[in-house]
């Protein structure tokens, strides 16, 4: 029977609460909430520049060696021996090489 009791009591208690209490309390959290997805975003932030730092390096290099690679590759396209349908496989090539050039964080 005491358990009983208890129970009602905080359900007592629980409706007691005005509605400034409960404006309040949801304050609360939403203040929690922005605090804890500003420092998130913060951390995602320090991350990326971060990660950044590192990989900035590998992109660079790559983006050059597919510049290389097409500037090698485009003569390839002028060969009167080249069947049509190798032709149409180059041009592709040379089509997403140059689209990644073109459209890269280092263009």
């Amino acid at each position: 029977m005491n358990k009983i009791v208890r129970k009602n009591r905080k359900k007592a208690k629980a409706k007691q609460q005005t509605p400034e209490m409960m404006f309040n309390q949801a304050l609360e959290r939403y203040q929690r909430f922005k605090n804890k997805n500003a420092k998130f975003e913060q951390e995602m932030h320090d991350l990326i520049a971060r990660v950044k730092l590192e990989v900035d390096e590998y992109e660079i290099s790559k983006h050059e060696q597919v510049y290389a690679l097409t500037k090698k590759i485009i003569p390839f396209f002028s060969k009167k021996t080249l069947p049509e349908y190798l032709r149409e496989e180059l041009f592709d090539w040379i089509d997403n090489n140059m689209c990644m050039l073109g459209h890269g964080p280092y263009e």
